[in-house]
């Protein structure tokens, strides 16, 4: 039976979606108390020096070749109290909430755990093909975060339905297999591969 099948689908792309939240951007936040520091010593040698004048237009300088070339350090801290406070709308189950948020950071620095968790905020909202859309959009690095991203965008073409989307889903399932072996994975792609079989049974009867 098909939708009993998709049902069994949907057991095993829950459980893999709520494994997968774990993807988030960790900004380095050393620059600045290293920042802070250099500034004292300047400062601190500065006033040590025996000439009359003090250093003020180097101390200048050196705060605003510091700060300036920080900008994405000061960007970065901003991006990551707004995937906190996101991250936080999600686990209280505001999801709409939650995806402007990460929408928001995705736009802006064109981050790919901006675009996946926006994804995975659409996909609790049942808003599967802006989900899809997303996913597609969040470009990663490393084969764990990539093989997690196509596991999503498999569940979010079998939440659609229809011959074409579960071949599609077949399609990510396979790719997220080829990047790491997942149980769960490999479950619902069975399944989804019976679901299809049965579909082409029905239209030949």
């Amino acid at each position: 039976d098909i939708k009993t099948m998709l049902r069994e689908i949907e057991f095993h792309a829950v459980q893999k979606e709520l494994k997968s939240q774990k993807i988030e951007k960790y900004i380095p936040l050393f620059y600045y108390p290293i920042g802070l520091a250099l500034m004292l010593l300047l400062f601190a040698t500065s006033s040590m020096s025996k000439r009359e004048h003090v250093n003020v237009p180097s101390a200048l300088l050196l705060f605003a070749l510091l700060f300036g070339l920080n900008t994405s350090s000061h960007a970065g801290l901003l991006d990551f109290m707004t995937l906190q406070e996101a991250k936080k709308a999600y686990n209280a189950g505001e999801y709409e909430k939650a995806q402007h948020l990460y929408d928001s950071v995705a736009k802006e620095a064109g981050h790919a755990e901006g675009y996946y968790n926006e994804a995975n905020a659409l996909y609790k909202q049942k808003r599967y093909k802006e989900a899809i859309k997303s996913y597609e959009k969040a470009r990663f690095d490393t084969k764990k975060q990539r093989a997690n991203n196509d596991a999503n965008l498999g569940n979010a073409y079998v939440k659609l339905g229809g011959e074409k989307n579960l071949q599609k889903a077949v399609e990510a399932y396979e790719n997220s297999l080829k990047i790491a072996y997942d149980k769960e994975v490999q479950e619902n792609l069975d399944a989804v591969k019976k679901a299809l079989e049965q579909m082409k049974k029905k239209k030949l009867d």
